[in-house]
């Protein structure tokens, strides 16, 4: 009877503990996200999935790296794009067979061909420079970091017309402090995941 008691008993009291933890997590994402809508009141709380975070991808600074070099990557596309086009518009004669007219314009669009090759060149190095960087980042081990949390809420938006948000919280150890938001319908979210999910698939196919 006693064993039985005392298994209830903590039983009981992990259920309790886990049950305060995830209000603590609720409550500090509540305030958090009422303090940005326009209408504070309309906020309803639709679903909350807590998960551990780690580095390094759940970092927030490892994330920020790793979008700087997708919007790096493609600014750097659509320099590739522009030069591919630039040097459709070079006259096929050879330089001596042109007249003037032709030199002028070929010299311009060669001119334009240059520029964007170096803006290709540049952008290739400083994006291979800083992948170099969280390559570092990741061969340093994975650490538990704190919480990552998927949450769904409603609200009303400035026009009043009820929306659905869904967005991922990373919250400290100590679940006393946000880290990082960010919306998961957003284009810089689906870029690095996107990025994230290349890195993991090299990474299989070199297993």
């Amino acid at each position: 009877m006693r064993k039985i008691t005392f298994f209830s008993l903590t039983l009981l009291f992990m259920v309790s503990c886990s049950q305060s933890s995830e209000n603590k997590v609720k409550t500090l994402i509540r305030e958090n996200i009422r303090k940005s809508l326009s209408h504070p009141g309309s906020y309803v709380a639709t679903g909350t999935v807590v998960d551990s975070a780690f580095a390094p991808f759940d970092d927030p600074i490892f994330r920020e790296k790793t979008l700087e070099i997708c919007r790096m990557t493609v600014e750097n596309m659509e320099y590739v794009r522009m030069a591919q086009e630039a040097g459709q518009d070079i006259h096929p004669k050879e330089f001596a067979l042109m007249t003037d007219s032709e030199k002028a314009q070929y010299g311009h669009y060669k001119e334009i061909l240059n520029l964007y090759e170096e803006k290709v060149d540049s952008l290739s190095a400083r994006i291979k420079e800083k992948g170099m960087s969280l390559m570092e980042m990741v061969g340093s081990g994975y650490r538990f970091i704190g919480w990552k949390v998927y949450h769904q809420f409603s609200e009303r938006d400035e026009t009043g017309f009820a929306v659905r948000r869904r967005k991922v919280f990373i919250i400290d150890k100590d679940k006393t402090k946000i880290l990082a938001e960010y919306d998961i319908t957003s284009k810089e979210y689906i870029m690095v995941q996107s990025m994230y999910q290349m890195w993991m698939d090299d990474a299989m196919q070199e297993k």
